[in-house]
């Protein structure tokens, strides 16, 4: 009995300073870590509040970055592909980078996990050991950048950036938490890198021109 209780206790333990760990690590990635010291002329969007598409934007507009995707463009998002362009006012660079495919916009992402698998088999085929910029809200960048490194091959930097700060992103800071717990624990299971078969980016030989 004695040394089930101590097993027990060395359990609780464990499992206390882990969360404690996680904890530490989410307040740590509430903060952006891009600047301009950083070399890639990558980026990804995992979209939700409109405002970091905008962000990503303004990146390819300052010549920042060359290659972007804007992942989750879906109906549940409030975007389409077809007008996506329009809504946010693309600039003719933009425009013309659409058209050739240096910027793509895909709808099939539906939640974190699968815009971290997509944006995951978008950066396969490019040059990417240079890293690539994760563009999310600030109380979302948590669990999008920790999916993200752990759907990416060892050695490829991520760097966070984000939109100000809003109200919203403190309102649903205490929720986040939550939900990236849950994400830092999954995203250790086997087969956690394998792509949901509906990302038409992760299948073999697929273009990256847009619709």
């Amino acid at each position: 009995m004695q040394i089930l209780r101590t097993a027990l206790s060395g359990f609780i333990a464990t499992a206390i300073l882990l969360i404690l760990l996680i904890v530490a690590d989410f307040f740590q990635r509430l903060h952006p870590t891009l600047d301009e010291a950083d070399q890639t002329s990558h980026a990804v969007v995992f979209t939700g509040q409109f405002d970091r598409i905008d962000t990503a934007l303004a990146l390819f507009d300052q010549g920042r970055i060359t290659k972007l995707l804007i992942s989750g463009v879906g109906i549940g998002s409030g975007l389409r592909p077809e007008t996506l362009a329009d809504q946010f006012n693309f600039s003719p660079v933009a425009r013309a980078a659409l058209r050739a495919g240096d910027i793509v916009l895909s709808p099939d992402a539906q939640d974190t996990f699968q815009n971290a698998a997509e944006a995951a088999c978008w950066l396969r085929d490019l040059d990417a050991q240079t890293g690539v910029i994760l563009i999310s809200s600030v109380s979302h960048l948590p669990r999008a950048s920790i999916t993200l490194e752990r759907s990416l091959p060892p050695g490829i930097p991520v760097y966070r950036s984000a939109p100000p700060v809003t109200d919203t992103d403190h309102a649903i800071q205490r929720e986040e938490l939550g939900k990236f717990i849950l994400s830092w624990l999954a995203s250790l299971r086997p087969g956690f890198k394998q792509s949901p078969d509906h990302l038409a980016l992760c299948r073999p030989g697929t273009a990256t021109a847009n619709p």
